[in-house]
């Protein structure tokens, strides 16, 4: 319901008394009030009424035959009704270890019988004011919060489609790639869900990490716009000096995003392990890769996990210089590169999840896998 309907509403009274005179004497000495007054003779009805209604207040008798109000206020309290409705008692009792212990159980105020109308209709203003305000600040802050968290949602989804435009751009250069990013995306994701709280990994990774290595393992060759077309769209294979041109895709990749960070001048979690993997995703486990050698453990962890990713997509993938292989030929290739490569608990991880690897490269298949 739209909140400016529901501030116009009266507000509600449920009046609890197991004697019918004492609930017209307060329905009367509370006629004058722009409100909507409900009572209960138990206290049996007034708990069903309150599971079932949204009431503003409750003017409550605590001395009631088969539920007392003690009872009332012990069988709403967990159940979250006093988060949104304020009981005033409205009793006979004297003694103030009741009413303290009444007040313990939720309750927010007291009033003695008999009692003095001016009083009554001035602490019931009291609360149903407080209990407005309440409404007002809960409903904003549920406001707040849908906002920042559509801002923030509105916040990743932009900056996602910004990451896969950019890798698009540096992918669209090469007509062979296919749905290689999505693939990408994808396999790298599965590898990294799998190591999860893997009790061998040198780090500790968790879902947010498997959320931003399948947004930006995307970015892994984004320094390939800096390669020229003769070498990039060579239809043959490439020549040492070829070769050494085409590798240094890596560093330019890996520069441009660091050089980004820079600008942010602070951490940004994506955005780092997008460097890493840009800088690193052709780094070999046993460091006889490029660019820098790195070996073991000194490779990170993202970069270790869209190696195997990027060399299982170019098997299985049809190009100029090699055919499209079968997911069990792939499979033989990565498990003989185990511990030279790959990291071996990486390539145990594929094996583990080799059917996802399937499914995913029959859903967007490479050309004529």
């Amino acid at each position: 319901m739209d909140d400016s309907v529901k501030r116009n509403q009266a507000q509600k009274i449920l009046i609890v008394d197991d004697e019918v005179f004492n609930l017209k004497v307060v329905s009367l000495a509370l006629s004058e009030l722009n409100v909507e007054i409900i009572k209960a003779v138990s206290g049996k009805e007034a708990v069903e009424l309150l599971k079932k209604e949204s009431i503003d207040l409750v003017l409550l008798d605590l001395m009631m035959p088969e539920m007392n109000g003690f009872e009332v206020l012990e069988q709403l309290k967990p159940t979250g009704v006093l988060d949104h409705t304020s009981v005033i008692i409205l009793t006979a009792i004297q003694e103030s270890s009741e009413k303290v212990h009444a007040l313990d159980l939720g309750a927010v105020d007291y009033i003695t019988k008999p009692f003095v109308r001016a009083e009554l209709i001035a602490r019931v203003k009291l609360h149903l004011a407080l209990r407005n305000y309440q409404n007002t600040l809960n409903n904003y802050a549920t406001n707040l919060e849908q906002l920042v968290s559509d801002r923030t949602m509105e916040l990743f989804e932009t900056q996602n489609v910004i990451i896969f435009s950019l890798a698009r751009l540096a992918e669209s250069r090469d007509p062979e790639t296919g749905d290689h990013l999505e693939r990408m995306s994808r396999y790298s994701a599965i590898l990294a869900k799998k190591l999860i709280n893997h009790p061998d990994l040198d780090i500790s990774i968790n879902e947010d990490f498997a959320r931003i290595i399948s947004k930006v393992a995307v970015l892994h060759d984004i320094g390939k716009v800096g390669i020229p077309d003769h070498i990039l769209l060579k239809p043959g294979k490439l020549t040492s000096e070829e070769f050494d041109i085409m590798k240094t895709h890596t560093s330019l990749g890996g520069d441009t995003i660091n050089d980004a960070l820079k600008i942010l001048r602070r951490p940004v979690d994506y955005l780092q392990i997008a460097c890493d993997i840009a800088y690193f995703h052709h780094e070999k486990w046993n460091g006889e890769g490029y660019p820098l050698g790195l070996k073991n453990t000194n490779i990170p962890l993202s970069a270790r996990l869209v190696a195997l990713a990027d060399v299982y997509d170019a098997l299985r993938a049809k190009r100029v210089y090699k055919p499209a292989f079968s997911h069990e030929k792939a499979r033989e290739i990565i498990l003989s590169e185990r511990g030279k490569h790959f990291q071996p608990i990486v390539v145990d991880a594929f094996l583990e999840c080799e059917n996802e690897f399937i499914e995913v490269s029959e859903r967007f298949s490479p050309p004529e896998t």
